[in-house]
C-alpha cells in the first residue's frame, strides 16, 4: 500500500498498541492524535486537489489551507470527525489536560479501553473511504 492510500494509518494503528502498553507515555499519545488528523486532512486534501487548484489555492497560506480543505468536504460526517480531529490535535499539541473525548480518553489522556482507543482507528478508516 503506497502512502498515499494509507498516510498514517498504520503507525497511528502501532502506536495506539504501544500507548496501551505504556499508558503514562505521553508523547506517545500526542503523536497519535497528531498523526491521525494529518491522515484525515491529507486524504481530504487530495480528494479536493482539482476544486482547489480550481479555485488558485495558494497552500502556503497554512493557516488557511486545512480551514478551506475541511470546508470543502461535502459529507457532513466526514467534515465533522475530520474538524473535530483537528481540535483534538491542537489540545494533544498546545494542552494535553484539554484533551477530552469521552469515547476514546479520558483528561489526562489515560485510555478507556483497546476497544475505545479503535473506535479512532474505525474513523480513521472512515474518512479514507471518502471519495
Amino acid at each position: 500500500m503506497s502512502f498515499q492510500q494509507s498516510y498514517y494509518r498504520d503507525i497511528v494503528n502501532k502506536w495506539v498498541t504501544d500507548f496501551l502498553q505504556d499508558k503514562t507515555n505521553e508523547e506517545l499519545l500526542r503523536n497519535i492524535f497528531s498523526r491521525a488528523y494529518y491522515t484525515m486532512f491529507l486524504h481530504c486534501r487530495e480528494v479536493h486537489t482539482v476544486d482547489l487548484e480550481m479555485e488558485n489555492f495558494n497552500f502556503s497560506k497554512l493557516d488557511e489551507s486545512h480551514a478551506r480543505v475541511i470546508k470543502m468536504i461535502k459529507n457532513q460526517g466526514i467534515q465533522t470527525l475530520v474538524y473535530q480531529y483537528k481540535k483534538y490535535r491542537e489540545r494533544a499539541d498546545y494542552n494535553i489536560d484539554l484533551l477530552k473525548m469521552p469515547v476514546y480518553i479520558k483528561i489526562g489522556g489515560k485510555p478507556q479501553s483497546m476497544e475505545n482507543l479503535g473506535k479512532l482507528l474505525e474513523e480513521i478508516d472512515q474518512v479514507l473511504s471518502y471519495k
